[in-house]
């Protein structure tokens, strides 16, 4: 299974879009989209925007002590429907 930040580096690479137009389409920072592709922490709404523009659907699933969205190997996980 893919990690949240490769499925979204990925979707962005095959829809043609740099970092920089998946910043602007999603309205956050480019510095933002490269965190997210680098496997950092994101904000919930900038994760959420960022896949939106990807034409991604978001859910994220937390365990009790869980108070950020996941990256790769954390306990919550953060899933592209």
């Amino acid at each position: 299974m893919q990690t949240m930040p490769e499925m979204i580096r990925e979707t962005r690479k095959a829809k043609g879009l740099t970092q920089s137009a998946l910043a602007v389409a999603a309205n956050v920072g480019e510095a933002t989209v490269r965190r997210i592709e680098r496997g950092d922490s994101p904000s919930v709404d900038s994760l959420e925007r960022v896949a939106s523009a990807l034409g991604l659907g978001v859910r994220l699933v937390h365990t009790p002590d869980a108070d950020t969205p996941a990256t790769a190997g954390e306990e919550s996980r953060a899933v592209a429907q």
